[in-house]
């Protein structure tokens, strides 16, 4: 009998603890600006084939899509999307749904900062933006977590310098880069954009 009960109290204050962290998330202040943390999340309908029924059966699914901060209502800090629908060809395709696609920072709803991009195995560049224009270190990585490029851009600039290295990590040679090619192959800043 004690040990039941126990177990109600114990169970009624996690739910209580769990709906007070849940309370916290996506609120408004009195003016309706957006304060404090977020998260946002797309739904992913699959649809396939019993092969007890053979029938077609439908699942939908709720996926985390990005997650960050607000203050006064315009996105600050770090924002981290998430991959969620990986039926279209995207330079991402072999993640899986669920997985970080991005790390941005935002400062009054402005890209300023740190710019992550993953890939399946880890981080596939790294790099910094300044008033949503990609200017500071770049390095981009190997699938093996090792450095392939690495140099100072200027996307005001056609070209920057820097260094490329074999996927072992061994340098290969110093080397002028596109910064267009490179961005492209790797940032899709407007995406980034329309994800926020």
């Amino acid at each position: 009998m004690m040990k039941s009960i126990l177990l109600i109290i114990l169970t009624l204050s996690f739910y209580s603890v769990f709906s007070q962290e849940n309370s916290a998330i996506n609120q408004t202040d009195s003016r309706g600006l957006k304060q404090g943390y977020w998260e946002y999340y797309k739904m992913d309908t699959l649809v396939f084939e019993n092969l007890r029924t053979y029938k077609f059966d439908t699942v939908v699914r709720k996926k985390l899509w990005k997650k960050g901060k607000y203050v006064d209502g315009k996105k600050n800090g770090i924002w981290k999307i998430y991959t969620y629908n990986l039926r279209k060809k995207r330079p991402e395709n072999t993640m899986v749904v669920g997985d970080l696609l991005y790390e941005v920072t935002l400062k009054n709803g402005v890209l300023f900062g740190p710019l992550k991009v993953y890939q399946q195995d880890g981080i596939k560049c790294l790099t910094t933006i300044h008033n949503d224009t990609i200017k500071g270190v770049y390095m981009q990585f190997h699938p093996n977590g090792k450095m392939k490029y690495k140099g100072m851009i200027d996307q005001s600039k056609p070209f920057f310098e820097g260094t490329e290295y074999y996927e072992s990590g061994a340098k290969y040679r110093d080397r002028r880069f596109g910064t267009d090619i490179i961005i492209n192959e790797t940032i899709d800043i407007d995406r980034i954009k329309r994800e926020l």
